[in-house]
């Protein structure tokens, strides 16, 4: 390895950890959020008050329901109607959500 080359890649290993971080955070805002009864975009907001940028949405993945039993699963979804209904949005913005645990 050459020493130019060092700094570079310990800056983008380190940048890959902090990533990692970041989207670890993201996990936990939004399982708060699903416990609080907030919608998932204040999770976004948090995150954006502590890093400055808004989360890529394909972090949301697995965010909440990885490893969920049917019964997990359940209560995500009404969580998700309940703030739909609470926030006027249709079944449309609660299958968009859907999508973005589910990574379809």
């Amino acid at each position: 390895m050459c020493l130019p080359c060092y700094p570079r890649q310990l800056f983008l290993s380190l940048l890959g950890y902090s990533l990692n971080v970041d989207k670890y955070l993201l996990t936990r805002l939004l399982k708060v959020a699903f416990q609080k009864e907030q919608p998932p975009e204040w999770a976004g907001q948090k995150f954006l008050e502590k890093f400055n940028y808004l989360p890529p949405l394909d972090w949301r993945r697995n965010s909440v329901l990885i490893g969920a039993s049917a019964e997990q699963q359940k209560k995500y979804k009404n969580y998700l109607q309940k703030v739909a209904k609470l926030g006027k949005l249709g079944q449309d913005w609660v299958w968009e959500q859907l999508c973005l645990e589910l990574g379809v």
